[in-house]
């Protein structure tokens, strides 16, 4: 019987930390279970890329946006067991520069917690899918001024 390596459908071994920097005392939360090392990187650097984009205002860019990060957001570190794959240090620069696109900071569709839950609504026109928080039968209502995009069950 061939390995689960052989076969291509053997799971990433990376573990993605999520970490509140606004001093809350909360432990990170691991999130595990990702098809595959892409996915996990992706994820971590969306998530961070969305929470840069939550303590933007306006249209600060640079030192300021950096600041209200370090203070309000959250950043994520991704691991291999005991050794760390993965920082947002170099890729926060970036961040901070110039505002994201949408694509850049969607990591729920990443987000092995929530793949089993995904759905697509006819009724969006934002294009992207959704996280629903059930699986019953029903219709959706979508909030305009929703930063996660999420739907809630009617």
């Amino acid at each position: 019987m061939a390995s689960a390596r052989a076969k291509g459908t053997e799971k990433s071994q990376l573990v993605v930390y999520l970490k509140d920097l606004s001093g809350s005392g909360n432990e990170p939360e691991a999130v595990g279970g990702f098809k595959t090392d892409t996915d996990a990187l992706a994820f971590a650097r969306a998530y961070v890329c969305d929470s840069v984009e939550r303590c933007r205002i306006a249209d600060a860019v640079g030192k300021p946006v950096l600041e209200s990060w370090k203070l309000f957001g959250e950043d994520t570190e991704v691991f291999k067991g005991d050794a760390l794959v993965w920082t947002s240090e170099e890729d926060i620069k970036q961040f901070v520069k110039a505002k994201s696109q949408d694509q850049e900071r969607n990591w729920r569709v990443l987000d092995p917690r929530h793949k089993s839950n995904i759905v697509d609504f006819d009724g969006c026109d934002c294009g992207h899918e959704h996280v629903c928080e059930h699986e019953d039968d029903h219709e959706h209502e979508v909030f305009e001024n929703d930063d996660n995009n999420l739907m809630v069950g009617l």
